[in-house]
């Protein structure tokens, strides 16, 4: 099964517009997904359409029609790539909402390229790519977030990341759907549900299934949609990139982390 690597840029966070403090963020994106290409990893940009471009697409290739569309979308006042390198071989797929499936032509250019895995790096966890992920799983695609570059909603590193990462998703997910959501910040029911996190599900149960809160956590539970969300992971940068060949990967080529 093919697969891609999304790599979202949403405007709000370009360099232009927050003066730069984003920039080791994109200085770790960039860096990725340059690996990930040399580990034959296509990779997709994903940018926020001001200038209303036909098709929402601009598909890789170089030329002056191509640095014509490119061009369109850093007229707006927030506008552009900010510090994100985006190179002739990453096609570029627009979207006007939080999700990229928002870009109605998305699932069937995917489809199309025999693409059924997708992964997700960029701004922000816990809006455009929760947003994304939600709507790539109720499309039967393999989705996974990768831990260390899924920026903007943090506030905590490590294990914590992939409870959190599930935390926004989740939330996410019951806001679309009206359903108040429960969990404590970083307990996600849906990695607790895996098996993988019996401590983290044990304080769940404890702080909602015995008061009123319960009825609300049993509702997400039972949405139809919410087993379409078992379909979501995450994955470590470092893993992800031993495929489709090993490729030699330092714990630090990360210089967002380092900061942190």
């Amino acid at each position: 099964m093919s697969e891609v690597i999304f790599c979202i840029d949403m405007f709000e966070f370009s360099e232009k517009s927050l003066e730069g403090a984003y920039a080791p963020s994109c200085e770790a994106l960039n860096e990725f997904n340059l690996k990930a290409k040399e580990c034959g990893l296509p990779v997709w940009m994903v940018a926020f359409d001001l200038a209303g471009i036909p098709g929402g697409f601009i598909p890789a290739g170089s030329g002056e029609e191509r640095a014509a569309l490119i061009g369109k979308l850093s007229e707006g006042p927030k506008g552009g790539f900010g510090g994100m390198k985006v190179t002739d071989d990453m096609p570029i797929t627009l979207k006007r909402a939080s999700s990229a499936f928002d870009n109605e032509n998305l699932e069937k250019q995917l489809k199309d390229e025999g693409i059924a895995k997708i992964r997700l790096a960029g701004f922000s966890s816990n809006d455009c790519l929760a947003a994304t992920a939600i709507d790539a799983a109720l499309r039967g695609f393999d989705v996974s977030v990768v831990e260390e570059l899924a920026f903007g909603g943090h506030a905590v590193c490590g294990e914590d990341r992939r409870q959190e990462i599930l935390w926004f998703i989740e939330r996410r997910f019951c806001r679309q759907r009206n359903i108040p959501y429960a969990a404590p910040y970083g307990q996600s029911c849906l990695a607790a549900k895996e098996g993988n996190t019996a401590k983290i599900w044990r304080t769940v149960s404890a702080k909602l299934l015995r008061n009123e809160d319960a009825r609300a956590v049993r509702e997400m539970m039972s949405h139809p949609d919410y087993a379409a969300l078992s379909r979501i992971s995450t994955v470590r940068a470092a893993r992800l990139l031993e495929k489709p060949r090993r490729h030699a990967i330092s714990e630090n080529f990360l210089p967002a982390l380092a900061a942190r």
